[in-house]
């Protein structure tokens, strides 16, 4: 929910670091509201119009290697 809210009604994007196992979320068009900025000063890059969120997440070594792979069938191709 937490996620939603911050980035509610904004251009924003993620991108997904397989290598690190993180998302990063993030809105270039934050209001420039002091009440809005300050609420969340902590999620704030160092450019002040730029909101980000980075969430680490989990996944197992297999599933990785099916992701890297690009998929089972070429997992299966290049390991079987």
């Amino acid at each position: 929910d937490r996620i939603f809210t911050l980035f509610a009604g904004k251009a924003a994007s993620i991108e997904t670091d397989m290598n690190q196992m993180t998302f990063t979320f993030t809105a270039d068009d934050l209001p420039q509201d002091a009440d809005t900025i300050n609420a969340n000063a902590d999620k704030l890059s160092s450019n002040s119009n730029v909101l980000r969120e980075v969430i680490p997440f989990k996944i197992s070594e297999y599933d990785l290697s099916l992701v890297k792979a690009g998929g089972w069938v070429d997992y299966a191709d290049q390991n079987y």
